[in-house]
């Protein structure tokens, strides 16, 4: 594989033979790319198990190696077949870089200084990305149409960081916090997140601002992960130039939510907030160079790139099945309007450490739902924006039927977004909006929004 990313990140070939480990004899037309993560030094295994793929080259074998408590997948191609894909499991919990590589390394922190030569084994987030690099090589090599995905965990935490991304922002007192660090005026208790960085600085917002030194130390943390971000999005464009396919591929840039960094008490995701909701979402096309460096304010919504990328590529729009979600935005880089309304939802569970009912105390009880079944959910939010509004209702949620009971609602939410529609990138102002929640001051807009959010979730 071509070298990428620089000294120190190239990746290591082994070869292997038969159902053995890579620790055997040289098979002439067999390499292997040996992708390990959180470990060091060579691991014995304990078996590999040779296991038949789907792969369009029958010949091709994954051998899967059980390392002691981990499961490392190996992947074998002949010399004389282009990479297609390797997949990754991350034993650290899925956190692209973590701090146990750092000096004095502690992996449950949630911020530190990495060395500027950390390996890749260290880092998944830079194993990736090497990987996809080697990936728009094989591409260009095949000289056929390609899609390939690449996914950098950053920004999330941990904000474990090579150094030199910390070092573009040398002095964290001078960074910015949120002019507005306080729950909205008039915020219903159901709408807030209870958020925990039990190794961070302090312990938990709950419903609290944090101090200013922690608000800025958490304003660096994401902006230096932000930059290491970027770093590598900006490897995988160069590769694009450098195998001269920069012309003719469409390049999406997106996340799967935002993230609040002070703004409404919150340092996390999982509101309905627009801060936790708005992404970054920067659409290329070689084709259509009047699109380039504008800024729309259309509605768009994650369901529907499948339809964009679909329509970019210019494949038939009747083969895609009626029941895919989305629309295609396309119209919207021609400047059409599009869609006038944008749908989020967000559970709320006070039962998920032990998935039973249990009492739930403001500010202070758990309220996520990443371990609960669909059918305990006690809460659902569900929020409509449009030019002018967002509106959110907090009602019931039936286990049986899986659907929201609409005759239940705990608590509705009404932000003013009025004037923003002719500013552009007004949205990206975080402190501007939302900051009270003035549901019942507009009976008619909430009656109508009402009406619109309940079509759209019908069950």
């Amino acid at each position: 594989l071509p070298r990428a990313g620089g000294a120190g990140t190239r990746p290591t070939l082994f070869t292997c033979t038969g159902a053995r480990c890579p620790h055997g004899s040289v098979s002439a037309s067999m390499w292997l790319l040996c992708i390990s993560m959180h470990l060091s030094g060579p691991i014995p295994c304990a078996f590999c198990h040779d296991t038949a793929t789907t792969h369009p080259y029958a010949h091709v074998r994954v051998y899967v190696c059980v390392c002691r408590v981990y499961v490392t997948v190996y992947s074998c191609y002949p010399s004389s077949v282009a990479h297609r894909s390797i997949n990754f499991s991350d034993p650290g919990g899925n956190e692209g870089c973590n701090c146990e590589s750092a000096p004095g390394g502690d992996a449950n922190k949630e911020s530190c200084e990495l060395p500027d030569d950390v390996s890749p084994e260290n880092c998944t987030d830079i194993m990736i990305t090497n990987t996809v690099l080697a990936q728009i090589a094989a591409a260009a090599h095949r000289q056929q149409p390609f899609f390939i995905g690449l996914g950098i965990h950053k920004p999330h935490l941990p904000w474990g960081l090579p150094r030199r991304f910390w070092e573009l922002y040398p002095d964290e007192t001078t960074l910015p916090i949120a002019k507005h660090p306080d729950v909205p005026v008039n915020m219903p208790p159901i709408a807030y997140h209870w958020c925990d960085w039990a190794h961070f600085p302090h312990n938990a917002t709950r419903g609290h601002p944090v101090s200013t030194a922690v608000a800025q130390h958490a304003r660096h943390g994401y902006y230096a992960a932000v930059s290491f971000t970027d770093s590598l999005v900006a490897q995988a464009l160069t590769a694009l130039d450098q195998t001269h396919n920069a012309d003719n591929t469409v390049v999406v840039l997106t996340a799967d939510h935002g993230w609040q960094l002070g703004e409404h008490c919150e340092y996390c995701k999982q509101t309905l907030f627009e801060t936790a909701l708005n992404i970054p979402l920067i659409v290329y096309d070689p084709t259509r160079p009047d699109t380039h460096g504008k800024r729309t304010n259309a509605f768009a919504e994650l369901i529907d790139l499948y339809r964009t990328l679909s329509d970019l590529a210019g494949l038939d729009a009747s083969s895609i099945a009626d029941d895919v979600d989305g629309a295609s935005l396309v119209p919207a880089l021609a400047g059409h309007v599009g869609k006038t309304a944008a749908f989020s939802q967000m559970g709320r569970c006070f039962n998920w450490k032990n998935n039973v009912d249990a009492p739930w105390t403001p500010w202070t009880g758990a309220d996520a739902c990443p371990f609960v079944n669909r059918s305990r959910i006690m809460y659902m939010g569900y929020s409509i924006r449009t030019n002018d509004w967002r509106y959110t209702e907090w009602v019931a949620w039936d286990g049986a039927k899986l659907g929201p009971l609409w005759n239940a609602v705990n608590a509705t939410e009404l932000y003013d977004h009025r004037g923003c529609t002719e500013e552009p990138g007004c949205n990206a102002d975080f402190d501007r909006w939302e900051n009270e929640n003035v549901a019942g001051t507009q009976p008619a807009v909430e009656a109508s929004l009402r009406q619109q959010l309940r079509a759209h979730y019908a069950v």
